[in-house]
């Protein structure tokens, strides 16, 4: 195939704009049911563009923890970070699920 490495860079491209278009569809579904549930609050004026910033700036950081450590304080050891150490002294050791947390009052 002639020119081979543009195809290739072509092919990626447009892997990465189909990407964005799905994110895109996604966000912009989920935006226009809740947009419809509460028409009042949020059809006024710039208030539907301040609730798309503030999808997207949730789904940035929820992004953003899942590809740094701070997903492993959340998911997986949740009851070293969520419980103070005098407590965990007396805890007994368990298995823990992902995505649960340990709270004080688990511990009565």
């Amino acid at each position: 195939m002639p020119w081979a490495p543009v195809w290739a860079v072509l092919f990626f491209f447009m892997i990465l704009l189909m990407g964005l278009d799905s994110q895109f569809v996604g966000v912009e579904g989920f935006i226009t049911a809740v947009v419809d549930l509460f028409p009042r609050q949020l059809r006024r004026k710039n208030r539907r563009e301040l609730f798309i910033l503030a999808v997207s700036v949730f789904s940035f950081a929820i992004g953003l923890f899942m590809v740094t450590k701070v997903s492993y304080i959340i998911f997986s050891r949740p009851g070293r970070y969520f419980i103070e150490k005098e407590q965990t002294k007396s805890f007994k050791k368990r298995p823990n699920s992902a995505g649960l947390l340990i709270f004080k009052s688990d511990l009565r």
